[in-house]
């Protein structure tokens, strides 16, 4: 029996995100310290595809684990040798030692450097196991790879990237915070957690490092409040509205290239944020997503975080190509995703079959999302436009999973 048209699309909406499937997931939050720098930081230099880390950058440096020990004097040794000192750093971690964030931090900022939030995905890993990718990374070679803004950056990886003279949160990248606890050195290497009760003066000293360190990279010092308050057990990731308030990152605008995600069905999806809302000052994520809603045809989902104004009014939601408009279906009443984004409320809107637009945008530079009124025509002044570079390379790897017949002229396999 063939599903209702609206069902079908809810069908799809709901496949694309379970339970933050193919989103930057930390796994279980450690309960120590010590099960983290079991995973030391890994330094390398990674090349990708022309503007992979942004206009005209496609080589960056990609550091990957815990914030151990001898972190900060490998980073410096690794910046020393390095012939290109513009490369920016890009993060993927959960944490470790704050005290070697801090250095680490200063260091950035000595060198007037830009660090992120993305994780490095070399094409070579593809075909090892863990342990030879690892052995590959610490060859010092140049590796090809993929950036993903699907990562996560976890306590004291906080407190290192934001000491980069710029930094860059794309959509997609989580950013978690705890409270600390005092960690213990050793002359012989050994690391013991302290008991929270030890030392009432230790503890006091340590905030205060902490806020005078936050404060001097010219950070908002809410943000160690704002991680007090979470048990060192768990981590709360900031909002987008807590990255931007916070000066973290307060980039009015930012997109993700076209990625193809591997999860329970396999999609194409782009992720941007933008400041929306009466005084534009609410920052919110909105994801695009392109799969097989059933043979022969190519779904697309759009599910769009909601600004204060935005919901619960009656509207119309459609794509824009060439002044071309393609409706949109309203799929479900709001909801959170937090996942996604903290505290953020999203709704849902797609188009069960989507070849006139895939045949549209494969010609085109852009597209634009805009909303509207019932019966009206979109306000195409305040849509969204979004690039469409690399979407044809992308939507082949769908070719066999959708089939053949909803393939948009000019779109290669890759």
């Amino acid at each position: 029996m063939r599903l209702p048209f609206k069902a079908l699309l809810l069908a799809l909406a709901s496949a694309i995100l379970p339970g933050g499937a193919a989103f930057a997931q930390p796994g279980p939050v450690p309960t120590s310290v010590l099960e983290i720098l079991k995973t030391p930081m890994i330094f390398y230099v990674a090349k990708g595809s022309p503007d992979a880390c942004g206009p005209g950058c496609s080589e960056w440096i990609a550091a990957e684990g815990a914030f151990d020990t001898g972190a900060a004097t490998r980073l410096r040794a690794f910046l020393t040798r390095q012939r290109n000192t513009n490369l920016p750093i890009y993060f993927h971690s959960p944490g470790g030692l704050a005290d070697r964030a801090f250095s680490m931090g200063r260091m950035l900022r000595e060198r007037g450097m830009t660090a992120g939030v993305s994780r490095t995905v070399p094409e070579a890993c593809r075909t090892l196991d863990e342990k030879a990718c690892i052995k590959l990374k610490r060859s010092g070679q140049t590796l090809s790879a993929e950036l993903s803004a699907l990562a996560v950056c976890n306590s004291a990886c906080v407190y290192a990237m934001i000491g980069a003279k710029e930094r860059q949160v794309p959509p997609g990248a989580r950013l978690g915070v705890h409270s600390s606890r005092l960690i213990k050195l050793y002359s012989d290497g050994r690391v013991a957690v302290m008991n929270p009760g030890t030392s009432r003066t230790q503890t006091q000293a340590r905030e205060a490092q902490t806020r005078k360190y936050i404060g001097d990279m010219g950070i908002d010092v809410r943000l160690l409040d704002i991680a007090s308050k979470t048990p060192h057990e768990s981590v709360y990731y900031l909002s987008r509205d807590e990255i931007a308030s916070l000066r973290i990152d307060r980039r009015q605008f930012h997109e993700t290239g076209w990625m193809v995600v591997h999860a329970k069905q396999l999609s194409v999806r782009k992720l941007f944020i933008e400041a929306r809302g009466p005084e534009r000052n609410e920052f919110r994520v909105g994801i695009v997503d392109l799969s097989c809603a059933a043979p022969g045809r190519t779904g697309l989902i759009y599910i769009r975080g909601l600004a204060s104004n935005e919901g619960g009014r009656a509207q119309a939601m459609g794509l824009v190509v060439d002044g071309k408009e393609m409706p949109m279906t309203g799929l479900s009443s709001a909801g959170k995703l937090d996942f996604v984004d903290t505290g953020s409320t999203f709704d849902r809107w797609g188009r069960i079959d989507a070849r006139d637009f895939l045949e549209q945008v494969a010609k085109a530079d852009n597209f634009a999302i805009a909303a509207g009124s019932p019966g009206r025509p979109l306000e195409i002044a305040t849509a969204t436009k979004l690039s469409t570079a690399g979407l044809s390379s992308a939507i082949g790897t769908l070719r066999e999973k959708c089939g053949a017949a909803d393939q948009p002229a000019g779109v290669q396999r890759p």
